[in-house]
């Protein structure tokens, strides 16, 4: 199925770029606190366009992550930032049979000044989602929610 410039999904479409699309957070072991990776891989044939926003794909503007520290969740202390509609300079196209990696620093959204044992999560939520790499339309989106398993790591 192709997606039409207005991203319009039918019901059959998103289960399938749900199926097709794997996510993994990864730890960094550069040495800095909140050193973290998001990797997306397109498993599918067909190209698979995203929304960054509010994601690990652009930096920390919103709370999208869950992060705990010793069994106890940790409150959000980063950027709020309200915007107007999305542009296309906002979105990725992840080809078929493809991944990306993308860094992202947590340290700019959570304390991870203090020893303990970390767990972080990302809820997975995407604000626009669909298969194909034709234009979005920003307007008229189609939210999606993928399954990322959470990293736990030792401080």
């Amino acid at each position: 199925m192709q997606a039409s410039a207005s991203f319009a999904m039918s019901a059959s479409a998103t289960p399938r770029l749900l199926n097709a699309l794997r996510c993994e957070l990864v730890l960094q072991r550069n040495g800095a606190p909140g050193a973290m990776a998001l990797q997306l891989q397109n498993t599918g044939s067909e190209a698979i366009t995203l929304l960054r926003r509010n994601t690990p794909l652009e930096p920390m503007r919103a709370n999208f992550l869950r992060v705990s520290r010793n069994k106890h969740r940790l409150q959000y202390v980063g950027p709020v930032v309200k915007r107007a509609a999305p542009t296309l300079e906002e979105y990725v196209v992840i080809a078929p049979g493809s991944s990306m990696l993308h860094e992202f620093d947590a340290s700019q959204g959570y304390d991870f000044s203090k020893p303990g044992r970390y767990q972080v999560s990302w809820n997975g939520e995407l604000l626009d989602a669909a298969l194909g790499s034709a234009a979005p339309n920003p307007l008229d989106p189609n939210a999606a929610r993928i399954l990322c398993a959470p990293i736990t790591f030792e401080r």
